[in-house]
């Protein structure tokens, strides 16, 4: 371990999460000058795709660019760019996805390997009713219990195919509570309880699948009709019931529990002389819905890569799993892949598509074998990508000194969606109030002109328009802040690559950095240990989440310190908008020539329609020729609109005048 990162640890008292030199590679020794390969590669990954580099050292420590054969156990690997000294890999485990990946490399004597595990370690996810078998008519809701056992246990999802869940609380130690709610149908039927606890993050398609069938038995009164004075009981999956007597016109009530699955029963009827008569009953039954499905993320970004998981349990009438169930499944949008066992359920991959206008998708999955009502229906929300494009518009234009004008922001993600944003922008001269939400997804504001124009009468509006934050971190991103690697910049982000905001994170068990409204935290490293240098490994993650982690390494190359991987920089979205302004005047006259005719305005400094002000208009052709118009009218806003008396087209010029105060405007436009 590098002593300075060890005295750090000691001073602390903290979680080091330096992991030291060479920490995710098993190295065979080389003779004295030979070149060391190291992988540089994450000790827990999920079980998708994950990036890896792998990296020669001369004598000195100093990075080169390796030649090294590699190859993948459990996986297959796919050669990606060359980053600084660090050739870098796509590494796509084996379906089904075995527990770990053993990478290997091999240069003349030079050797590496690294392993690294796939998926949560030994999650699980285990449930529990009180009561286990609650009876309608008599039980209104059940209490569950749930516990996620394993490394960084996420809240459940929990899914039922009849009933509602509720209250679902952390008790602590990854165990939760909530309340099952009971139908209100009367008849039996059996909940069947789907959970799923993603890992390492709420928002992730990995985790531990658990389930419970719970039976709903029936608290109901059998009547019927048998001998007078004589006695009958009845036997529904092997409980009697009764016997009561039946009055003296035939007619008897025996109170019963059904339970799910039973469509039949046994009347024994016993006359006065003893005489005992069986008969069977058909409870008459109807059919029950047999199979849930939960799937997580409950929303995604539209950008055809990102994934859900489903899972789906079918049972028979009696709330035992079916064994080769066969499930239709259909996403209207997006791509379902599978089904694949998962013990006795069956899963499915979603993926988002590329780019619909929707805001979810429709996903069916039907177990005929259970009837038609056994079918389940799924809507993942779709979430907007992180903000690309930003416009500014001011209106109108030009602005006169002392007066105002509309801002309106327009922010859309690479696919030409509204998205959310978090404005950051200031005037250099003038003024900017607070965006506040307006029509059509616009944020709106007010520009005010500054008293002062300067000699070249316009303004600069800019600065930085930031994604409007997440809640959930999915991933965190590194880059050296200045280049080389002295300081490092840690970036949380969603699944949909949106910053959260507030995050704490932690490195080098120093104190937790608190993320930016970017989603950036920044550390300072030690200082790198002296020739010959290694590999260093870091290792950052969620204070309240270790689970969520993630590694960079730090190299010694030629041109000094490198980081791997160096995903930055983290720059918001930079907009810079000029505004045209106008000297000062006591009003603003507006107009627009429209197919229909003339509309024309008088505003006061702060871009108020006067009303009942005398103007006075001419509308001419190309040439001079005048343009017949009709009476003017004034609208209810103040405005002013003057009919054409036939129809107008081609080119046409319009000037408008205050009559009080001899400010005028004019315009020329071509009209179709």
């Amino acid at each position: 371990m590098n002593t300075a990162a060890h005295s750090i640890g000691h001073r602390l008292g903290a979680r080091l999460a330096f992991l030291g030199l060479l920490a995710s590679s098993a190295l065979t020794p080389t003779a004295a000058g030979a070149a060391t390969l190291v992988w540089l590669a994450p000790d827990r990954a999920p079980q998708g795709p994950f990036r890896v580099g792998l990296v020669g050292l001369d004598a000195r420590g100093v990075a080169r660019e390796c030649a090294a054969k590699v190859s993948a156990s459990g996986a297959t690997i796919e050669e990606l760019a060359v980053e600084g000294q660090v050739r870098t890999f796509s590494v796509h485990p084996a379906s089904p996805s075995p527990s770990a990946v053993r990478l290997e490399a091999q240069q003349a004597e030079a050797r590496a390997v690294a392993t690294v595990e796939l998926g949560p370690s030994g999650s699980r996810l285990e449930l529990k009713a009180i009561p286990a078998r609650p009876v309608k008519g008599q039980d209104v809701s059940v209490q569950l219990e749930i516990a996620v056992l394993g490394e960084g246990p996420s809240a459940p999802v929990l899914r039922s195919n009849v009933g509602s869940i509720e209250e679902l609380k952390p008790l602590g130690g990854g165990r939760f509570s909530a309340t099952y709610r009971l139908p209100r149908e009367r008849y039996p039927e059996v909940a069947i309880v789907v959970a799923f606890a993603p890992w390492p993050h709420a928002d992730a398609s990995e985790g531990a699948f658990g389930a419970l069938a719970i039976p709903l038995s029936s608290s109901v009164v059998l009547p019927g009709r048998s001998e007078a004075r004589a006695q009958v009981a009845v036997e529904i999956a092997g409980r009697t019931f009764g016997p009561v007597p039946v009055d003296a016109q035939g007619g008897f009530e025996v109170p019963v529990v059904v339970p799910p699955g039973h469509r039949f029963g046994t009347a024994f009827t016993t006359d006065r002389l003893g005489n005992r008569r069986a008969k069977q009953v058909d409870l008459r039954l109807p059919p029950t819905d047999q199979i849930a499905c939960v799937a997580n993320p409950t929303s995604l970004p539209a950008d055809g890569a990102s994934k859900a998981r489903v899972v789906c349990l079918a049972t028979d009438p009696f709330g035992a799993p079916v064994s080769k169930a066969k499930v239709s499944a259909k996403a209207k949008l997006g791509r379902l892949a599978g089904p694949r066992p998962r013990g006795l359920a069956y899963e499915w991959e979603y993926t988002a598509p590329a780019s619909v206008d929707a805001i979810a998708d429709e996903l069916a999955f039907d177990f005929p074998a259970g009837g038609t009502q056994s079918r389940e229906r799924l809507e993942p929300r779709f979430r907007s990508l992180p903000v690309a494009h930003a416009r500014l518009d001011i209106s109108p234009q030009p602005v006169f000194v002392g007066s105002s004008a509309s801002a309106a922001l327009a922010a859309t993600d690479r696919a030409g969606r509204p998205v959310g944003v978090q404005p950051r922008l200031a005037a250099q001269r003038g003024s900017l109030s607070p965006f506040e939400s307006g029509d059509g997804g616009l944020l709106v504001a007010r520009y005010q002109s500054p008293s002062q124009p300067g000699a070249d009468l316009t303004d600069r509006i800019q600065g930085q328009v930031l994604a409007a934050p997440g809640s959930v971190p999915a991933r965190l991103r590194f880059s050296a802040a200045d280049g080389q690697g002295s300081r490092l910049l840690v970036r949380a982000e969603g699944i949909a690559g949106e910053p959260v905001e507030g995050l704490s994170l932690e490195l080098l068990g120093a104190a937790p950095a608190i993320t930016d409204a970017n989603g950036v935290a920044s550390f300072a490293l030690p200082a790198i240990a002296s020739a010959p240098h290694a590999v260093e490994t870091f290792e950052c993650s969620v204070s309240d989440r270790p689970a969520l982690r993630a590694r960079a390494f730090r190299y010694v190359s030629a041109q000094g310190l490198r980081l791997f991987p160096e995903e930055g920089p983290f720059e918001p979205l930079a907009l810079e908008r000029s505004v045209q302004l106008a000297p000062a005047v006591p009003v603003d006259v507006r107009l627009e020539l429209t197919a229909k005719g003339l509309r024309a305005s008088v505003l006061d400094v702060s871009g108020r329609t006067l009303k009942g002000r005398k103007i006075s208009w001419s509308v001419t052709r190309a040439g001079g020729t005048p343009v017949a118009l009709e009476a003017a009218r004034e609208e209810p806003d103040g405005t002013v609109f003057v009919p054409f008396a036939s129809p107008v087209a081609g080119p046409v010029s319009a000037s408008v005048s205050d009559t009080e105060s001899g400010v005028f405007a004019a315009e020329e436009t071509v009209l179709p």
